[in-house]
């Protein structure tokens, strides 16, 4: 039977204090960087490792007549990124919202046109394919790097100083290590070892003996068990 979980009264659900960050931060760049003029998004944390965000415009209905976009952030980038980086991210997004509901020229999917660039290097993000100064400023897959004399930072420093952060922090996952499935054939004389696959007849030229076989051990449960981040913090609640 379903329980509610009680807590105490001064702590608030994870998931509430998480997003309200992010909310929180949207809402102060939303009067710092674009005057207010921009719509709502539905913000969520999405693991992708080919991007640090997105933008899904129209994504959601509102049950009004009419649609939100959705405004993506990658997790795994919390544990790897400035804080000053991942509130990039943020506002990189925002401007693709903004491009959507207000601007001239509406971008084909997944395109960052001059409009957007335009837009970026006035609020103090400088539009740039490889992140670095010198790249290309429009095109399919892009990124950017932060003016150190824009509004975007001079904006951002006085949030951090304000107390933003971000609530968790994503658990890199513990890489898988590769097994190797080749048997393994052993010299009886002297240990000489190689590797190849099963039936081979080889044997030890130092030793003028034939290689011994050895099957590769079958695989346990705790052998091939990968620990993701959310398998240990189900453990701990548990």
């Amino acid at each position: 039977m379903y329980r509610t979980v009680q807590r105490p009264p001064d702590r608030l659900p994870p998931s509430v204090v998480h997003y309200a960050e992010f909310q929180a931060a949207f809402e102060f760049y939303r009067e710092q960087l674009f005057d207010g003029e921009l719509n709502d998004c539905l913000i969520v944390m999405a693991r992708n490792p080919r991007t640090h965000g997105y933008l899904a415009p129209h994504r959601w209905d509102t049950g009004r007549g009419g649609t939100m976009h959705e405004l993506g952030m990658n997790p795994l980038d919390f544990s790897v990124c400035t804080t000053e980086d991942i509130l990039s991210t943020l506002v990189h997004e925002m401007v693709h919202a903004w491009q959507f509901d207000a601007g001239e020229k509406k971008p084909r999917p997944k395109y960052h046109n001059k409009e957007w660039a335009d837009r970026m290097e006035e609020i103090g993000l400088i539009p740039s394919h490889t992140g670095e100064p010198g790249g290309r400023r429009t095109g399919q897959a892009m990124t950017h790097y932060i003016d150190e004399d824009g509004d975007f930072l001079r904006a951002t420093i006085r949030l951090v100083d304000e107390g933003w952060q971000v609530p968790y922090i994503d658990i890199p996952e513990l890489a898988t290590p590769k097994k190797n499935n080749r048997p393994k054939y052993v010299c009886p004389e002297c240990g000489n070892q190689v590797w190849g696959k099963s039936g081979l007849k080889i044997e030890c030229l130092d030793c003028d003996q034939a290689f011994d076989e050895e099957k590769p051990e079958p695989e346990t449960d705790s052998e091939t068990e990968t620990r993701s981040s959310d398998d240990m913090q189900a453990e701990a609640q548990g």
